[in-house]
C-alpha cells in the first residue's frame, strides 16, 4: 500500500490530472491518499489482531488506493494518446489506384487510422494502436449516388446536397437508448451514422469511391472544419461528390 500510495502522490503531477476535464477523478485520487494517511499508522497494528472488522477496514482502503491507481494510469495513457493525435498533420491525403474495370478507387485520409482489430461489435469495432491506446472504428456507406437531373437544376437547385454525417445523440433525447440510431424517414441527401452515447471525439477517418472518371481533377469533397478537418471533434460532415454515380464509403476512428 506505501508503494501505491507514493505512486498516486506522483501521478497528481501528470497533466492529465491536472486538466479541468477531470477534475473528479484527480479527486477520487486525493481522497484515496486521504484515507491512506488517515488510517496508515494503525495497519501495522490492526495486522497483530484477528478481529475481522479492522481487518476489513484495512482491506477496503487497499481496493480504494489500488482502484484509485488504475483509474489513475488510464487516463495518463488517454492523455498520452491524445497528445499523439493532437501532433499528427490533420491535412487530408488522397491517393488513388486503378480500381474494377478500369475505374480509379480513391480514398481520402486524415488523422488516426489503421488501427489492429481487437473485437467486433453490435454496431462497430474494438481496434488498437499499441497497449493500452484503443479506440471505436464506425463505418457506414452511402447507396449509389447520381448526378443531378437537369430538371432539378432548371428549379433552383444548383447544387447537389448529398453529405455523409457522424451525429453523436445524447441518449436522453431518445429515451434513454444507446448505440446506432436508424435513420427516421427517408432523407435521400443525409447518410448518417447516428450514435446515441456518451462523448466521442474523432481522432480519424478515410472516405473513399470508386470513380468512373479520369484521375484528375477526379472527385471533390468538401468539409467545413478549417485546418482541423473534425479532428477532436465530437462530429463529422463531408459534402460529397455526385457528378458521377458511385458509392461513397466512410470509416471513422472515435
Amino acid at each position: 500500500m506505501r508503494g501505491i500510495y507514493l505512486d498516486l502522490q506522483t501521478y497528481l503531477e501528470h497533466p492529465a490530472l491536472q486538466s479541468e476535464f477531470y477534475t473528479r477523478d484527480a479527486e477520487r485520487v486525493r481522497s484515496a491518499i486521504r484515507a491512506f494517511d488517515k488510517k496508515r499508522k494503525n495497519f501495522v497494528r490492526n495486522l497483530k489482531l484477528d478481529l475481522m472488522p479492522k481487518r476489513l477496514q484495512d482491506t477496503e482502503i487497499y481496493a480504494q488506493i489500488a482502484e484509485a491507481k488504475i483509474k489513475a494510469e488510464a487516463l495518463m495513457k488517454r492523455h498520452e494518446f491524445i497528445a499523439g493525435v493532437k501532433a499528427k498533420p490533420r491535412k487530408v491525403s488522397r491517393t488513388s489506384n486503378l480500381g474494377a474495370k478500369e475505374s480509379l478507387s480513391f480514398v481520402w485520409e486524415c488523422g488516426r487510422v489503421g488501427g489492429r482489430l481487437k473485437k467486433k461489435l453490435k454496431y462497430c469495432t474494438e481496434v488498437t494502436f499499441g497497449p493500452g491506446f484503443d479506440a471505436y472504428e464506425v463505418d457506414w456507406e452511402s447507396p449509389v449516388v447520381t448526378p443531378l437531373n437537369p430538371f432539378m437544376r432548371r428549379f433552383g437547385r444548383l447544387e447537389n446536397l448529398e453529405q455523409m454525417n457522424f451525429v453523436r445523440i445524447d441518449p436522453e433525447e431518445v429515451d434513454g437508448k444507446r448505440g446506432r440510431l436508424e435513420e427516421e424517414g427517408n432523407n435521400r441527401d443525409l447518410f448518417n451514422f447516428r450514435l446515441a452515447g456518451g462523448k466521442v471525439y474523432v481522432i480519424g477517418w478515410t472516405l473513399s469511391c470508386v470513380w468512373d472518371g479520369k484521375a484528375e481533377p477526379g472527385p471533390i469533397i468538401q468539409l467545413d472544419d478549417g485546418e482541423n478537418n473534425f479532428i477532436l471533434n465530437d462530429r463529422f460532415n463531408v459534402k460529397l461528390d455526385t457528378s458521377r454515380p458511385t458509392r461513397w464509403h466512410c470509416k471513422k476512428h472515435i
